[in-house]
């Protein structure tokens, strides 16, 4: 199995969130929960042992587990929609933790449980528009009428 170094952990990045999710975009449970997108801006890497979280107090809240490197493992500009939704049962992309519309922010944290790959603290939010990168990868957010997860 392959594992990113500390060069490639740096190419992942938080590219799009909903953190008020009503109609817009449904997981294959046909909820509609919340969500948020982690691109791949570099080679090949395996999300296993990394960690997302809504509390910087408690960076390893979620780990991607081993059990299913089909959906862990991301090719260069890919992808990995995460669901924010508190039931972890439904897949290994589904995180145990819902996010807040208000006064909250996300961290991608390497396997180590210390070292943050990227954040967001994020602006109040509007149900069904997204908040993302204006480009995959760009520095600049923005808030997204169609969500393009």
């Amino acid at each position: 199995m392959l594992f990113a170094n500390s060069a490639g952990a740096q190419d992942l990045k938080l590219n799009e969130l909903m953190a008020s999710n009503n109609l817009a975009v449904f997981d294959d449970f046909f909820e509609s929960d919340d969500w948020v997108e982690i691109y791949n801006a570099g080679g090949l890497i395996d999300l296993a042992g990394y960690h997302i979280s809504d509390d910087p107090n408690n960076l390893t809240k979620f780990t991607f587990p081993d059990t299913d490197p089909g959906n862990t493992f991301l090719t260069p500009g890919s992808h990995a929609l995460v669901w924010c939704d508190n039931d972890s049962v439904q897949g290994v992309m589904h995180a145990n933790f819902k996010l807040s519309a208000e006064d909250e922010g996300v961290w991608l944290t390497s396997p180590d449980g210390v070292t943050v790959i990227d954040s967001i603290v994020y602006p109040p939010q509007q149900t069904d528009l997204s908040y993302g990168r204006s480009c995959d990868g760009c520095e600049d957010w923005v808030f997204f009428d169609v969500p393009t997860p």
